[in-house]
């Protein structure tokens, strides 16, 4: 399992619906509000003089100006053609603070260049890929359009719960999955299908069953046994065998399968529903995996 980590971190702030993802100097990514900045890049007006009647041929216009008066349903068509094609994604959640209770993102690869252009852009850029942005809950546990926001597409995405989930990188993989779960609306916590956590060394994974349980939609828990914030004791340990290869997924497995043993029915709950939920888990997978970071 491979991934980049050289593209920098998102900054959730909190500001309106109305918000816009815009390229930072540091090649971060952060939402930004509409307001009195200018959010396009070489497509509003009102960061350009009106267009220069004295260019000729031999001076071609860096910049179209006139793009925004150019028919809505042609502008459309430009954006996606200019929308590279939907692909699998890291989303790592790191340096969560009690604070706020919002964690910083890294997104890998990099969220597409159209998200920096302009709201309409990046609206078009979501459509094609088949994401949406969604609010982290407030402290209270309630949801607020003044709470952090970020992108995801569940279909494509491997949701990353890395050992500096907190910068003391000292959490274990139930915390984090709790966390995870506490931060998130129940009903987009059930929508994750991928998740891939670091291995702590300090995990028995006895409660871990019933922490795995709002996440209806999971069809694949990796478990990657070593990234760039492990602690040197389980490198140490990894390095002379321990755990065995595949004892932390068996582990983790037998205590999800007690858990869903002891289930009792939801009357609730419809009979599609049920079949639904069976299905996944007749999927799901958990496995142990390396990971390597490139760059």
């Amino acid at each position: 399992m491979a991934c980049n980590p050289s593209f920098g971190d998102v900054v959730v702030t909190r500001h309106s619906p109305n918000e816009i993802f815009s390229s930072t100097g540091s090649g971060a990514m952060e939402i930004d509000s509409d307001g009195d900045k200018d959010s396009g890049i070489g497509i509003h007006m009102s960061q350009h003089p009106s267009p220069n009647t004295t260019h000729t041929i031999d001076q071609p216009l860096t910049t179209f100006h006139l793009f925004t008066h150019l028919p809505p349903k042609i502008c459309k068509r430009i954006w996606t053609l200019a929308a590279p094609e939907p692909r699998t994604r890291f989303l790592e959640l790191h340096s969560y603070n009690m604070i706020d209770h919002t964690p910083r993102l890294r997104y890998m690869p990099a969220l597409p260049p159209l998200f920096a252009v302009s709201r309409e852009a990046r609206n078009i850029s979501i459509a094609h890929e088949g994401g949406e942005i969604i609010h982290f809950t407030s402290i209270t546990g309630g949801l607020s359009l003044g709470t952090a926001a970020f992108y995801i597409a569940f279909p494509s995405t491997v949701v990353w719960l890395s050992s500096r989930f907190t910068a003391a990188c000292n959490t274990t993989e139930t915390f984090r999955l709790h966390k995870l779960s506490s931060i998130l609306p129940v009903r987009f916590v059930a929508r994750v299908k991928v998740i891939l956590i670091t291995y702590s060394g300090l995990d028995a994974y006895a409660h871990i069953g019933p922490v795995l349980r709002p996440y209806a939609s999971l069809e694949t828990l990796y478990v990657g046994m070593v990234d760039n914030g492990s602690s040197g004791v389980v490198m140490t340990l990894l390095g002379r065998g321990v755990p065995e290869t595949g004892e932390v997924a068996r582990r983790i497995e037998r205590d999800v399968r007690e858990t869903e043993a002891e289930e009792t029915d939801d009357d609730e709950e419809s009979e599609e529903m049920l079949n639904g939920r069976l299905a996944v888990r007749q999927r799901r997978r958990i496995v142990e995996v390396n990971i390597r970071l490139d760059g």
